[in-house]
């Protein structure tokens, strides 16, 4: 399943194209540590039980309980994706403002709250040296994204003040979006009973959809992405299903 975010102010990257470019070797001043907080994480006893969960954390903006819902590696390529887009803003709105382009004045107002998140979360140069080139094939490369992610100390939290900066710049929108439909899961394979896969059913289209069982309880697995699925299905497959109906509070 893939893990939409929408176009947003706070990411000028994906409303323009992009050339390769290297080296880009801006520095960020040292802050210390983050203070790691303790936290409790709910274990879902289903698989449409996390879906539920998570689908309303993320439509009330509650996005470190949408993040508790998925796996660790599903978090460190959102995490990865958030800093590498808002590193290379950083970057458009310096080189906007040392060319004298008109946009440059809104392009650094829009990415204001980026250095106090990095700040709060300790991510300086030992962090960003772990930066891919920027390109626009980088922005699909989920493996790329997840290395990046795996670099950041405050994960959870950086991740989840990222999204909250982007709704906060973008009233209305939608930071993380996920298909909202008609959750139809597979029979669980008895060889494979970590794993259970489903599919996502709405009125214009449907996605597959993993989870796995993790310390006893289940979490999503999503692709981070900046463009619709190109998985997305025709129509469910004919396996045995049990269906969560949509009726959230």
């Amino acid at each position: 399943m893939l893990l939409f975010i929408p176009n947003q102010r706070l990411i000028p990257l994906l409303l323009i194209s992009l050339v390769t470019i290297a080296g880009c070797g801006f520095s960020i001043e040292r802050v210390k540590p983050a203070v790691t907080v303790t936290r409790d994480i709910t274990h879902y006893e289903s698989p449409e039980d996390c879906y539920e969960a998570m689908t309303a954390a993320a439509s009330r903006h509650d996005f470190e309980a949408a993040l508790d819902c998925m796996t660790i590696e599903t978090q460190q390529q959102l995490g990865g994706f958030l800093l590498y887009q808002a590193r290379l803003s950083r970057f458009l709105a310096d080189n906007a403002m040392f060319r004298g382009d008109a946009r440059a004045a809104d392009m650094r107002k829009a990415i204001e709250g980026v250095d106090e998140v990095f700040a709060a979360h300790n991510i300086d140069d030992r962090t960003l040296k772990y930066l891919p080139p920027f390109t626009e094939q980088t922005l699909t490369d989920g493996e790329a994204m997840r290395k990046l992610g795996k670099q950041i100390k405050e994960l959870h939290g950086f991740t989840s003040s990222m999204l909250t900066l982007i709704a906060k710049l973008n009233p209305g929108a939608a930071p993380l979006s996920v298909l909202d439909g008609e959750l139809t899961m597979d029979a669980i394979d008895e060889d494979a009973p970590e794993v259970a896969t489903g599919v996502i059913v709405a009125e214009a289209k449907s996605e597959p959809v993993e989870f796995r069982r993790v310390e006893g309880g289940w979490q999503i697995v999503l692709e981070v992405g900046n463009m619709t699925s190109k998985r997305a299905l025709s129509k469910p497959s004919t396996s045995p299903k049990s269906t969560s109906p949509r009726g959230r509070p």
